[in-house]
């Protein structure tokens, strides 16, 4: 029960690897946000949970919208006043070639695995640093962001997963960086 009394939000957490680790921060003992575009996966998915003696609460959410974000958090905040971990999971792939790309399919790639994760971040990242270190962790929070290998090979019939991917790691660099800093001014 390593996560005992932590808030932990997942994005795309309605199913496949969202939903695994919503799943696992419960059985860790966190209370889980389940947000995922689909209110009725999510919702699935914080039932599961609390039938399992976790505590969840679902929250449908569209990453790629800010208002859908701001909504999100504040949801949280209220219903929690903290965030301790925050998963940006949430994902699309579209399989087409190089060469017959629909630019709406790129567009849609990076608005849900990079637009979403920033937005994401952007919010959480603020709520951490305004919060006060866990009593038993030490930090004001953790965010984690899902890649793939696709980020560093490239697949020929998934270009926009694999540069959103690669972008997604960028951002979780400059992420560290700032937030790092930013707890480093607090020693």
């Amino acid at each position: 029960m390593r996560l005992v009394d932590q808030v932990a939000v997942v994005t795309g957490a309605g199913k496949g690897i969202g939903q695994a680790i919503a799943y696992a921060f419960a059985a860790e003992g966190a209370r889980v946000v389940v947000a995922d575009v689909d209110a009725d996966a999510a919702s699935a998915t914080a039932a599961a949970i609390a039938s399992s003696g976790g505590q969840a609460l679902a929250v449908p959410t569209d990453v790629t919208s800010p208002e859908s974000q701001d909504a999100l958090f504040a949801r949280v905040r209220n219903t929690f006043g903290t965030v301790d971990i925050l998963v940006n999971n949430a994902g699309v792939f579209h399989v087409a070639p190089l060469l017959d790309f629909p630019l709406e399919a790129w567009r849609r790639g990076f608005a849900v695995n990079l637009d979403g994760a920033l937005l994401a971040t952007q919010r959480a990242g603020r709520m951490m640093q305004a919060q006060d270190p866990h009593p038993v962790t030490g930090c004001r929070g953790k965010i984690l962001n899902i890649s793939s290998g696709a980020s560093e090979v490239g697949r020929p019939f998934l270009p926009a997963y694999g540069a959103s991917k690669a972008a997604l790691n960028h951002l979780s660099k400059t992420s560290a960086l700032v937030l790092g800093l930013e707890r480093k001014k607090d020693r």
